[in-house]
């Protein structure tokens, strides 16, 4: 990179190079709109009740790329890096697990009843 390019590109910002297109990087922010704009037309024009008899299938392929340690779901005892987002108009981040599809409510009622009461839940 010469001298006037580093004026016009902060470190940071650097254009991309060759080798990161050829490897498919690039390819990334389109992957993931074309992703949004799938889960859109099958939310549109799909009855929910075939959604939601396989959804769970998509859920454990999209958790595999959520894996890792921030995040952990009592219920079903995996680790994530987040959750995933949960609602349609105004979604919420960090909501919805991929692995037993639990919310925020699930996971702190199942807390609670192993915690602090007699209730015990088979797993």
């Amino acid at each position: 990179m010469t001298r006037d390019q580093k004026k016009f590109y902060p470190e940071s910002n650097y254009p991309e190079s060759p080798i990161r297109v050829s490897m498919g990087l690039t390819v990334l922010p389109y992957f993931c709109r074309l992703m949004k704009a799938i889960v859109s037309f099958l939310i549109r024009f799909v009855p929910r009740k075939y959604l939601q008899r396989v959804s769970w299938l998509g859920l454990k392929i999209v958790g595999l790329f959520y894996i890792g340690n921030k995040v952990w779901c009592p219920i079903c005892e995996h680790r994530y890096r987040i959750f995933l987002p949960y609602g349609r108009t105004n979604p919420r981040s960090n909501a919805l697990c991929p692995n037993c599809q639990s919310l925020e409510r699930h996971r702190l009622l199942w807390l609670y009843l192993n915690q602090k009461t007699n209730f015990s839940i088979l797993n």
